[in-house]
């Protein structure tokens, strides 16, 4: 297949908050992890001194800019500025929220995580959950049975018709509906769970006269899977003449439209190790290319591409190959596609099948090596939208739609790369393009378009608000969390010039008083360090202070003890200048009040200060 132009891009995970978790357990399973075998599952990591080193897994690079620091328990991308510990390393590379990730490291590690909340909504909120998650699971153990059955003769038979394997039936745990409408209500109603529930949760539908029954119906069922393999809603295909062809579920506490892909969760290894991934359309086109030995396909669930799923991806991949029909419809589809990721900075081919032809006919009909030469055949994003809206769209509709490309793209970076490549494939000049005042202003993209940049929304705090000094003082606070109380008692707060500043400092005060005061057993397990526990801290305040670790190794570890006693003199020097300001202050107030003793006084003891000083 053709290569595509590489692209940068940075991610980002979201922690969720941890008051439901209970923080020993983190620790626990951090200190059980070796960080180091984690991050080697996924990239080539080299011994550096005591980091590791290795190309970056969230951006596409070609010199090594990513840092595992085993003994302190977090990563660094000198490149694209990830950052996180190895809770969220594993959350980043797998696609899944800080929750999945924990749950499934503890399970690796063997750690028992304590999920009970004190607040009572939580609590109520996370039994839901899991009461859901088992009816899902309970309900496609039941499709599946049906499908085995007498009663699922007709599905069973159109899937090994199409040539659908009994390996992928199982891997995608496909099964069938009942044509009864009552069938799964009475089956959940037996294994005791609530009619209620079931219906929240989008497997069975309350009508306007507020009668029950099954929503799928004498269809061919594929669960849809989150990140951490937990079924959380059902695709069912009609294979006679009832309409709609496809029912999905509908949105639920456990499923949201536009944010999932299908067969992600079967992709997702391929995915990050070939870092490429095959976006089609159908379920059975997924199925098929799964089968044939494409095994980083997947498909959108029966709406059109979502900036969810474009970012979903985008987290695991720098590059998503796109497969869709080459009718009007799927041209359509698929230049919306394009378009979405390489706004992104995503790169992308596009390949449309011939007129007629689905993924799955050519598979079974033609085998996997016509759909490589497909594949080859394809053209890069840009290409193919410029070459497809030149031929179907007018000029006029051209010119607004290359305003509109080029006005959703975040950053002037990405546009100023792809302005000449527009201007060339359309036969006009950059300059032209620039002249006609076809890019708008950055600033007011998310105005004009909604479109936003993957750091849309964050604090501009971090590394561009810090002063030097503020930056200086944070690093050794983060690096040399053993001398915080000593940095507390030199009243650092009253040198730190920036209040976001003093509020992160704040925050590790408050972070050093809970672990000498917080720990739940007398266990000497973990070896994070005091003040490497950064959960706590809000994603851009992480950032800041992995950053500034990161920062701090990269020079060499320093000379703990000169550090200490240059901070001191910073601190003693602020102490004084407050002091001095203190007795002006005084002095200034005895003048207004005529108390010239007092006066005298503080004068005399503002020059033995200066003395001092």
């Amino acid at each position: 297949m053709p290569s595509t132009a590489s692209s940068t891009r940075t991610t980002y995970c979201h922690y969720s908050p941890i008051g439901i978790m209970n923080k020993t357990a983190i620790q626990q399973i951090k200190s059980r992890l070796d960080f180091v075998e984690l991050a080697g599952r996924y990239l080539e990591l080299r011994p550096n001194g005591e980091r590791w080193s290795g190309p970056c897994p969230f951006h596409h690079e070609t010199h090594p800019s990513f840092h595992v620091n085993p003994g302190q328990g977090f990563y660094y991308c000198f490149g694209c500025q990830a950052s996180g510990d190895a809770i969220d390393f594993y959350a980043r590379i797998n696609g899944l929220d800080f929750r999945q990730a924990l749950t499934q490291l503890a399970r690796e590690t063997g750690v028992e995580l304590d999920d009970g909340p004190t607040n009572p909504q939580d609590k109520k909120i996370l039994e839901d959950r899991e009461i859901y998650l088992r009816m899902y699971v309970r309900s496609a153990a039941y499709f599946q049975e049906n499908f085995v059955s007498s009663k699922g003769g007709m599905q069973r038979k159109y899937l090994l018709d199409r040539g659908v394997s009994p390996e992928m039936i199982d891997a995608f745990q496909i099964g069938c509906s009942r044509e009864d409408w009552h069938g799964l209500e009475k089956f959940l109603l037996s294994e005791g769970y609530d009619q209620d529930k079931a219906v929240t949760c989008g497997l069975l539908v309350r009508n306007d006269q507020g009668k029950v029954y099954d929503r799928f119906r004498n269809r061919i069922m594929f669960p849809i899977h989150d990140l951490a393999g937990a079924i959380i809603a059902f695709g069912g295909r009609a294979i006679d003449s009832s309409e709609p062809k496809y029912i999905n579920s509908s949105e639920t506490p456990i499923y949201t439209k536009g944010k999932h892909l299908y067969g992600l969760y079967q992709a997702r290894r391929t995915i990050v190790r070939d870092k490429r991934a095959l976006l089609t359309e159908g379920y059975l086109d997924v199925v098929a290319l799964h089968q044939f030995g494409f095994t980083g396909a997947v498909g959108v669930l029966g709406t059109a591409l979502t900036q969810d799923q474009v970012k979903r991806l985008g987290g695991l991949c720098p590059r998503v190959d796109l497969l869709f029909d080459g009718d009007q419809a799927g041209l359509k589809a698929a230049v919306r596609a394009a378009e979405m990721f390489l706004i992104q900075g995503i790169a992308c081919n596009v390949a449309t099948m011939p007129e007629g032809r689905d993924v799955d006919d050519v598979l079974h009909g033609q085998g996997p090596e016509a759909l490589g030469k497909i594949l080859d055949s394809a053209r890069s994003g840009l290409e193919f939208c410029v070459q497809t809206i030149s031929r179907t769209y007018a000029p006029r509709d051209i010119m607004d739609w290359v305003r509109r490309f080029l006005d959703s793209i975040p950053g002037d970076d990405l546009r100023a790369y792809y302005l000449p490549r527009l201007a060339t494939g359309l036969g006009m000049s950059e300059t032209e393009l620039r002249r006609s005042r076809f890019t708008s202003a950055s600033s007011s993209v998310s105005e004009t378009t909604g479109a936003s940049s993957p750091d849309s929304g964050k604090s501009t705090a971090g590394k561009s608000r810090l002063t030097t000094r503020d930056r200086q003082l944070l690093a050794f606070a983060v690096s040399c969390p053993e001398y915080r109380s000593q940095l507390a008692t030199g009243d650092l707060e009253a040198v730190l010039e920036d209040p976001w500043a003093l509020r992160l400092w704040t925050k590790l005060r408050a972070m050093d008083a809970e672990h000498l005061t917080g720990k739940e057993d007398g266990s000497s397990e973990s070896s994070v360090r005091p003040g490497f526990d950064y959960t706590s801290l809000d994603e851009d305040e992480r950032r800041v202070c992995y950053q500034l670790l990161a920062e701090v190794q990269q020079r060499g570890e320093p000379d703990r003890g000169v550090l200490w006693t240059e901070i001191q003199t910073c601190l003693n020097r602020n102490l004084l200048k407050k002091k001095q300001q203190d007795m002006l202050r005084a002095m200034r107030e005895a003048q207004n009040q005529g108390d010239q003793q007092r006066v005298a006084e503080l004068l005399q003891a503002y020059q033995d200060l200066a003395m001092e000083a």
